[in-house]
């Protein structure tokens, strides 16, 4: 699975999770990835 992130400014760090939304219901956030674009 991937995403495109456009429209974020340049130069700053980014932390991003992902969520799970399913027939269960929405799971618990993931460990954070830092980024920086």
């Amino acid at each position: 699975t991937e995403a495109t992130v456009s429209g974020q400014p340049g130069g700053k760090q980014f932390v991003f999770q992902v969520v799970a939304i399913n027939k269960a219901g929405v799971g618990a956030p993931s460990n954070g990835v830092l980024a920086v674009l």
